[in-house]
């Protein structure tokens, strides 16, 4: 298990990560029955990256590395997190089946290129928070979610 885990005040100025399978500025990718939990970053800066994910947070499991899939990720706080650029991919939030869930992940006051991500207004009905980032999330992806500073304050 990794548990309570920190970071704090963290400038990333490059990203250059060609496999899919290990992208992600903020990874975290339990495999061989690891569960993650108990995390929070706060104050993260994020230039524009060259090759890569701004997030990814996957319960891994691939033979050729892993014995046997992540248990989990849960209980993830990312407060105040910036991106300003243009060339990320596809952020990935992805849950496998049964147990091996992502839970309660939220995201306090994301922003990108200026502009917050909140599940809450400032987008059509028909988009999620999510689709701003831009970010995939699965069907095995339970309680996540985007919130102001303000929103957050009111919890």
């Amino acid at each position: 298990m990794l548990e309570n885990l920190r970071f704090e005040n963290i400038d990333i100025l490059d990203h250059r990560e060609p496999q899919v399978s290990a992208q992600g500025c903020i990874a975290l990718n339990p495999g061989d029955g690891n569960l993650i939990r108990d995390v929070r970053c706060d104050n993260m800066r994020v230039e524009d990256i060259r090759w890569g994910q701004l997030v990814q947070m996957r319960i891994t499991y691939m033979p050729k590395w892993n014995t046997a899939p992540g248990r989990g990720i849960e209980n993830v706080y990312i407060k105040d997190l910036t991106y300003t650029g243009t060339h990320a991919g596809t952020s990935l939030l992805l849950g496998l089946e049964g147990d091996h869930l992502i839970k309660d992940v939220t995201f306090e006051n994301l922003v990108v290129n200026g502009r917050v991500i909140r599940d809450s207004g400032g987008k059509p009905a028909w988009y999620l928070a999510s689709d701003g980032v831009p970010m995939f999330a699965n069907e095995h992806v339970h309680n996540l979610r985007f919130l102001t500073t303000e929103e957050a304050a009111a919890l």
